[in-house]
């Protein structure tokens, strides 16, 4: 089974999407993360991927259009520094 997550956007005061909330994870994607569902779920994209806020970029640029995002290979650091880089497609 391939990971997935349901993200919901949080927006500042003027409604720009500055992160994303975790709303579902399934097992694999928990797993990817090295955290559990507890932590995941309901959590911010920026805590989840600390490394990651151009992640937030885009997919603020999905929510603003509507157009799917279609990315292969991109290269996530490890989450601690003993972990190693990974690779996802989106």
């Amino acid at each position: 089974m391939d990971p997935y997550v349901l993200l919901t956007p949080v927006v500042n005061l003027d409604g720009t999407i500055v992160d994303f909330v975790v709303a579902e994870a399934n097992e694999p994607a928990r797993r990817s993360a090295v955290a559990v569902r507890e932590r995941v779920v309901g959590g911010r994209l920026t805590d989840v991927l600390p490394r990651k806020t151009s992640m937030v970029q885009l997919l603020a640029g999905v929510a603003r259009t509507g157009r799917p995002l279609s990315i292969d290979d991109i290269p996530f650091p490890g989450f601690t520094p003993h972990d190693p880089e990974r690779r996802y497609s989106l």
